[in-house]
């Protein structure tokens, strides 16, 4: 890369992506948002047992389990609505 500076602006260009190197970051993009889904995941079932704890406690009165499992899911389908907007960008 060669960048190139008029007096206002430095620009670099970026040559267009191969067909190879396109795979390649599809593939790399592919393994770093399955690693975001088991994360969710990870934090879905640590919600679930706060959740069941505080029952169990009686910690937490402002919502019922039911309503809270509720909330959790709705947070958590949206993750999974945002994954699938990315696959059908990346096709």
């Amino acid at each position: 890369m060669n960048p190139s500076d008029d007096g206002h602006v430095v620009r670099v260009p970026i040559p267009a992506l191969t067909e190879e190197r396109r795979r390649r970051k599809l593939l790399n993009n592919g393994g770093k948002q399955e690693d975001a889904m088991i994360a969710v995941r990870n934090i879905r079932h640590e919600a679930m047992d706060a959740i069941d704890k505080a029952k169990k406690t009686k910690k937490s009165v402002r919502m019922t389990r039911s309503a809270s499992v509720d909330r959790l899911k709705m947070l958590c389908k949206g993750s999974y609505r945002y994954r699938g907007c990315l696959q059908s960008e990346g096709k």
